[in-house]
């Protein structure tokens, strides 16, 4: 293949996302940075198969997102062809304006960036966000038709797309393969070398320096692994090497990642700085909790001016808040990133614009907490406050942001998430339950078993997080479900609005009227509103604790949306 072009495009993609499922499990194994979580394979796997999808969604020669109206002119060409004239207009990419009639493959540029606008609405975890931008970048230059100098100017806004995306850029990752992987293409196209041999002179370089540039980095080197990141870069960019070679159909080599995280393959991907074999280690990262948003401008996409650029004030907001932080897009939409010990304060100071897609995650693993494992549980809830809590339980939670509801692919995107072939979804509403049936409809296809619970309030949320939180570890997920359910048909509850404790007290008596004895109530779950007092609320755990011995009070407080006092038991 001499130039690249629109189709080429999208067999780079179908050939990536197949390799990224393949060797998911395999990066996955050598993640210890910056959270040793194990998700770097399937995050990036996620991200690029969302990109994937969303030119499945666009036929060739459709008005898809970005494309012109038909009957316009023959898209320009790049560095091998005649060059485009003029200024690129103000609101396009570089390489010029979409220009594709109907009935015509779209140009690389077109493809490319449709590409990178769909991984970035995927985009999952700190890895994630980097290879969405990473694309992004590559899109940014790339002309409609692309010879080995155009590869190699869009790989090198690739690499500084993917490092400007980052607030605290750490080198011997997966920026500093992309810079390698860069240079080296750069290098090879100045000196006169065709499209293929550029790209395999380029890849060449990324694997020989993969091990070298892993023992730069203090945790990385200490654990004896090469960076997941730069593993799964790699990955993506053997794809489209295959591809221009023709053999874009074929499987991929994948014998030089590591099979269990600890013993090399082929070419020495896992060797530290003194040659041992790779063994896991301990990652660095601060906040407990794993908070991705999208964000869209309140400037109107048609307006004069082109939106405001929010990235600089997001990034330094979620830079005070916590670390991992990343934040990537433009045109009016940016997806945020950020490890945090205070998810709802995150969720919070992202309202820079519309908040969407709102996913608030515990990044430690459910066995290391003591959590049940097996079945996983998606929350919902429009109270920012409860995400942590929620979280905290085990829960994929979806938090409802400036009027806007759930949606089928927020569903989905959490079901995946969860990483399990069974999850309960605690709904919050019945506008969202009833997206969730159809959401366990279209999933059950591809062996997936999605139960769709009672839990229509903030209150019966919480319970249902907490009842499963709390289940049987060894008791199948089945049984796990039902006694869920069990405890959200027995549940009795009460509203206080009054912020004082007595009041709050009167009606915990009242819910315990008759539910007495060895048989009686044992939780009183309890959400306590913004008017609350941490002091209020202790002073009636204390009265409760006198007056209902046998009572434990879980819950959460105070949280946004809620009544002074809204309390459960069953």
């Amino acid at each position: 293949m001499e130039r690249l072009d629109g189709t080429a495009l999208r067999a780079w993609a179908a050939a990536a996302t197949t390799a990224l499922a393949a060797a998911r499990a395999r990066v996955d194994a050598v993640n210890v940075f910056p959270v040793a979580d194990s998700d770097t394979g399937t995050n990036v796997y996620l991200t690029v198969a969302g990109g994937t999808e969303a030119l499945t969604r666009e036929e060739p020669g459709s008005a898809g997102p970005g494309a012109p109206p038909r009957g316009g002119e023959g898209a320009a060409s790049g560095d091998d062809g005649a060059a485009p004239s003029g200024d690129v207009p103000d609101g396009e990419a570089p390489g010029g304006p979409d220009r594709t009639g109907a009935g015509v493959e779209p140009g690389a540029d077109v493809v490319a960036r449709r590409f990178a606008h769909g991984a970035l609405l995927a985009a999952r975890g700190n890895s994630g966000v980097i290879v969405s931008q990473y694309l992004a970048g590559l899109a940014r230059t790339l002309p409609a038709t692309a010879g080995p100098v155009d590869l190699a100017r869009a790989l090198t806004s690739a690499a500084h797309a993917a490092r400007s995306a980052v607030a605290e850029p750490q080198e011997g990752t997966v920026l500093t393969l992309a810079e390698v992987v860069a240079r080296s293409a750069t290098s090879a196209a100045d000196r006169g070398m065709g499209l293929g041999d550029v790209l395999a002179a380029a890849l060449a370089d990324g694997h020989e320096a993969l091990g070298r540039i892993s023992a730069e980095h203090p945790v990385l080197r200490a654990a004896h692994v090469v960076d997941a990141g730069a593993c799964a870069l790699l990955v993506l960019l053997d794809a489209l090497g295959r591809v221009v070679a023709g053999e874009g159909d074929g499987i991929a080599d994948l014998d030089w990642l590591p099979a269990a995280g600890a013993h090399p393959h082929g070419r020495d991907a896992t060797a530290g700085p003194d040659g041992e074999a790779a063994t896991h280690g301990p990652g660095e990262g601060g906040g407990a909790y794993e908070v991705m948003l999208l964000v869209r401008s309140s400037a109107p996409a048609d307006g004069p001016a082109p939106a405001p650029d929010l990235a600089p004030e997001l990034s330094a907001r979620m830079q005070a808040l916590g670390d991992s932080v990343a934040v990537v897009g433009g045109d009016g939409l940016w997806h945020v990133h950020v490890h945090t010990d205070d998810p709802g304060r995150a969720v919070v100071e992202a309202a820079l614009g519309a908040r969407d897609q709102v996913v608030v995650r515990l990044l430690v693993d459910r066995a290391a907490t003591g959590l049940p494992t097996g079945l996983g549980v998606v929350a919902c809830t429009g109270s920012v406050d409860l995400a942590g809590p929620l979280a905290s339980l085990g829960a994929v939670t979806l938090v409802r942001c400036d009027g806007a509801g759930v949606t089928e692919r927020h569903l989905v995107r959490a079901v995946t998430d969860t990483g399990t072939s069974h999850v309960v979804v605690l709904p919050g509403d019945e506008a969202t339950a009833g997206l969730a049936r159809r959401c366990a409809e279209a999933l059950a296809p591809a062996g997936l078993t999605v139960d769709v619970l009672p839990a229509l309030d903030e209150l019966r949320v919480t319970v249902g997080a907490i009842a499963l939180a709390g289940s049987d570890p060894d008791a199948g997920a089945a049984a796990r479900v039902e006694s869920c359910l069990r405890s959200l048909r027995g549940l009795r509850t009460a509203e206080v609005t009054d912020p004082a404790p007595a009041s709050a007290l009167e009606a915990v008596d009242a819910l315990l009227a008759g539910h007495t004895g060895p048989s009686g109530a044992e939780t009183l779950t309890l959400l306590t509103g913004c008017d609350v007092t941490a002091a209020a609320r202790a002073e009636l755990e204390e009265h409760v604790a006198e007056r209902h011995p046998q009572l434990t009070v879980l819950g959460a407080g105070p949280a946004d949306g809620v009544p002074s006092y809204w309390m459960g038991v069953e």
